[in-house]
């Protein structure tokens, strides 16, 4: 059965700006969220950033405030930001995104219990995590068990993007399967973006827990499901420089953004705030103290990433990289990516 995002997607945002010279921390990274609900007489109004909050504040922001709550459990999306226990007297920090995959909508699934589910439980788990090594993919590994053996999870699917820091090497552990991802961008230039992983065309990788019933009549019919194990996803490890900044994105935005937008978009936001100087042709970045206000620019590279995104979305004239991708697979289609 293949699973064909057809909904009209939200657009799931997070911006990690590293610095090595943050007024917090020295090796503190600056997260934001931005989303963009599905609808498209709605905004892109939801902007959370970790110099505001503390994450459970943060937590309690996006559950607790009904305009957020709203905006954000009434969609397919989910993610995560938090703190491991201390380790080594250092803490870590990870991220995570879930995007539910909306073709199980067709066997009458809620999709956004499965990626809320699994993003909550993985968050849980990487929490209480005691191991030096690995703790974001043991957290996943353990998450996914818990989702299908929870039975108040019927079913769904879901792509996965996690990202675990680590404060004393100056790097970051990344996990992805599917056609979510993450890029880093480097003064002003992009230098690294993830694989996408599909199946086939527009059915990406994912985990995912199938009921029983279906799977019977998946076999009297000769059907199949698509599903994937943590292993199934590629790992990347990356060392960070002072300036770097990660982008974590569902395929709402990769489907609709082609990397040199995002570089232009990052670059001009960055170079403004005076984080990023431009010397000559080149982008360095900036080497004295770091104030509040600029390191709260990542909350507004997030924001214009997703504005733009969902602009692009609605354009059924302009060309896109879902469009591309649609072409290559012999499928006409032209403008963005609802």
């Amino acid at each position: 059965m293949p699973f064909f995002i057809s909904f009209r997607k939200p657009l799931l945002n997070i911006v990690k700006a590293f610095s090595t010279r943050s007024f917090i921390n020295q090796y503190l990274p600056v997260i934001s969220v931005a989303c963009s609900p599905g609808k498209k007489s709605q905004t892109s109004k939801i902007i959370l950033s970790s110099l505001d909050n503390s994450w459970e504040t943060l937590k309690k922001r996006i559950r607790n405030t009904s305009q957020i709550d709203w905006r954000f459990k009434n969609i397919q999306d989910s993610f995560f930001v938090s703190e491991l226990k201390e380790i080594g007297g250092k803490k870590e920090i990870a991220v995570g995104i879930f995007d539910g995959v909306g073709g199980w909508e067709t066997s009458n699934i809620d999709v956004k219990c499965f990626s809320w589910g699994i993003s909550e439980k993985t968050e849980n788990i990487f929490k209480e995590q005691t191991k030096k090594e690995d703790t974001i993919v043991e957290a996943l590994k353990k998450g996914f068990e818990e989702v299908l053996m929870d039975k108040n999870i019927v079913g769904g699917g879901a792509t996965v993007c996690l990202g675990q820091f680590y404060y004393e090497k100056g790097n970051i552990k990344i996990i992805n399967l599917g056609d979510s991802g993450y890029s880093i961008y480097r003064n002003g230039i992009l230098l690294f973006k993830s694989n996408i992983q599909t199946h086939f065309f527009n059915a990406p990788f994912q985990l995912s827990k199938i009921p029983l019933d279906l799977l019977k009549q998946s076999k009297e019919g000769g059907k199949t499901y698509l599903k994937n194990e943590v292993d199934d996803a590629d790992i990347y490890n990356h060392d960070l420089k002072h300036g770097d900044v990660i982008v974590f994105a569902t395929d709402g935005v990769l489907d609709n953004l082609f990397f040199e937008n995002m570089e232009m978009i990052i670059t001009k936001t960055l170079v403004n705030a005076g984080i990023w100087l431009k010397s000559g042709q080149n982008v360095l970045p900036y080497e004295g103290n770091i104030s509040k206000d600029q390191l709260l620019v990542a909350t507004q590279v997030s924001k214009h990433l997703v504005v733009s995104a969902k602009k692009i979305a609605q354009n059924t004239k302009i060309d896109t990289p879902f469009a591309q991708e649609a072409r290559k697979h012999h499928f006409f289609y032209k403008g963005g990516y609802n």
